[in-house]
């Protein structure tokens, strides 16, 4: 074999005729799989373009409102609870005498007659008639009983209070009520809150109404 000739590289075998088309083929390969993904994120971007736009369209996300309330678990304060601990406070006998005009104003924290209307639980009212109205931060119940105890009417207090505007007429036979006073007009005045129990005894020809009067004080 002859000596290679010097500066001239070694032999190798010429290359493929089909290398050429190869590379070419992986090249192509190459750049549609880049045009491939060119387009799909494009298609991604467009998308969420459009997502975005029908939201905005559509106004801001609807908010679920909150669930009633269960009353049931809400806590009651004591007068409500029947099995709380009253203490009896006092027992007396009033005459409540028709007012010439307007009302007369009754506290049933003290008790007093021709009290200031700020403090008052409770009016005797005359017009076509005699009438008893209460106020508004004062809870109301008939009861069928003058012997009736403040757990009894501590029981009726949530579920059969008059309404805060109802009037009672004096005369209605046997009239009872269950009586749980203003807490706010109690606590201003620095004096128990109440639990009443008033029992309409008579009313005289002149008007005058004739109550007994039966207390409790309210555990806070």
């Amino acid at each position: 074999m002859p000596a290679p000739v010097p500066g001239r590289p070694p032999f190798s075998a010429p290359p493929s005729p089909n290398s050429g088309r190869r590379g070419g083929f992986l090249v192509g390969l190459t750049i549609l799989s880049v045009l491939v993904s060119l387009i799909s994120t494009a298609i991604a971007i467009y998308s969420l373009g459009v997502a975005n736009d029908a939201k905005n369209a559509s106004g801001p996300a609807a908010v679920t409102p909150n669930a009633p309330v269960n009353q049931a678990a809400v806590p009651t304060t004591a007068a409500a609870r029947p099995t709380a601990r009253f203490a009896e406070a006092w027992t007396v006998s009033l005459e409540i005498h028709p007012p010439t005009s307007g009302a007369s104003n009754i506290d049933l924290d003290k008790p007093e007659v021709g009290a200031d209307q700020d403090s008052a639980d409770m009016q005797l009212y005359v017009y076509d008639g005699e009438y008893f109205r209460f106020g508004q931060n004062v809870k109301v119940v008939t009861m069928n009983s003058p012997d009736a105890q403040p757990g009894d009417c501590a029981a009726r207090f949530d579920t059969a209070r008059l309404a805060p505007d109802a009037q009672i007429n004096v005369k209605t036979d046997n009239l009872t009520l269950c009586i749980n006073t203003s807490l706010a007009d109690a606590q201003r005045q620095g004096i128990d809150w109440k639990i009443v129990l008033l029992h309409v005894m008579s009313v005289l020809v002149d008007g005058t109404v004739n109550v007994s009067l039966k207390a409790w004080n309210v555990p806070q």
